[in-house]
């Protein structure tokens, strides 16, 4: 009986023991504390990310990420409050750079970037409009407005370029000599004078079209054949002087205006014209253009705009005198 009552009890003892034992330590010790971030900047794979919520990183710690955003040689930061990039985003390498932003666009990945429309200068200085102005760099920028007409694209003033060689002229403000190429306010009105040497700048005579000598006209135009000047009064038809010469700027025909109606921008002013002695006459009142064609060795065809005539004449005139130039777009 005695024995019957030891068996329960050293079964009772056996379990307790066991129970004490499986309680006491699994790996001998406390579970780890939660691991701390290392380097004094988020790092991950994919892009900084957090369960349900945006991320950020804190102003001067660079954070960087597969796909985010990454800096080399220079120091990138995100403002505190702005989350941090995921794929996609913008890279930099060798420092900061910085543009002026004048037109915004958007890009794809949802994020809105800028793009930098450039503005020309002539000289430096002036902003303008390619689409109807052209600046020749020559005598540090000058602007000339432009005008298509038919399948030409005409210069809408007179050349305006002082030569190195100081054969170009402007038109004396007073008296009628002008023996040096001092500028004055003539040559801003009707641009300079050259004779037909320096209006080819030495090329030998043309009857094409185009006339392909460039002559004193800046890089991109030329001086016009006499071919070309026919295409243009053809284009414009019957009393064509009067179509081409500028609305004012012409003196009066005996009280009537000798202005045009400038339908096509042409906008033809009466420069006058000069002599090899050095005497000038009829600004105001006539206006002479070289073509780039000779009529023999000492004589080349211009084209002549009066106060007193509807239409553009034809002439042969001696290589010596000094007359405006246009230029004409050479095509590509």
């Amino acid at each position: 009986m005695n024995k019957l009552k030891f068996i329960p009890l050293a079964a009772g003892l056996a379990l307790a023991l066991s129970f004490t034992f499986s309680c006491s330590g699994d790996d001998g010790g406390d579970p780890p504390p939660p691991a701390l971030p290392s380097g004094g900047g988020s790092s991950s794979s994919g892009g900084s990310s957090s369960s349900g919520g945006s991320s950020s990183s804190v102003v001067g710690e660079p954070s960087s990420s597969s796909g985010g955003e990454s800096s080399s040689g220079g120091s990138s930061s995100s403002v505190v409050g702005e989350p941090s990039s995921s794929s996609g985003g913008e890279s930099s390498s060798g420092g900061s750079s910085s543009s002026v932003v004048r037109e915004p666009s958007s890009s794809s990945g949802g994020e809105s970037s800028s793009s930098v429309t450039a503005v020309p200068l002539c000289g430096g200085t002036v902003e303008y409009d390619p689409d109807s102005h052209f600046c020749d760099a020559r005598n540090g920028g000058k602007l000339y407005g432009y005008v298509v007409i038919g399948t030409q694209t005409w210069m809408a003033e007179n050349l305006n370029y002082k030569t190195d060689n100081s054969a170009s002229r402007c038109y004396p403000i007073s008296g009628n000599t002008n023996p040096n190429d001092d500028d004055n306010d003539n040559c801003d009105t009707y641009g300079r004078l050259y004779d037909w040497a320096t209006a080819m700048n030495g090329a030998a005579s043309s009857t094409t079209n185009p006339s392909g000598r460039q002559g004193v006209c800046p890089d991109g135009w030329h001086l016009p054949s006499d071919a070309e000047w026919t295409a243009l009064t053809t284009y414009v038809g019957s009393s064509a002087g009067t179509k081409l010469k500028a609305e004012s700027g012409w003196n009066d025909n005996n009280g009537a205006s000798g202005s045009g109606t400038d339908e096509y921008g042409f906008s033809a002013l009466p420069g006058g014209y000069g002599y090899s002695d050095d005497d000038f006459r009829y600004v105001g009142s006539f206006g002479r253009w070289w073509s780039a064609t000779g009529y023999n060795a000492s004589s080349a065809y211009s084209r002549t705009m009066g106060l007193n005539g509807a239409n553009v004449s034809s002439d042969d005139d001696d290589k010596s005198r000094l007359y405006s130039v246009r230029c004409l777009r050479t095509k590509a």
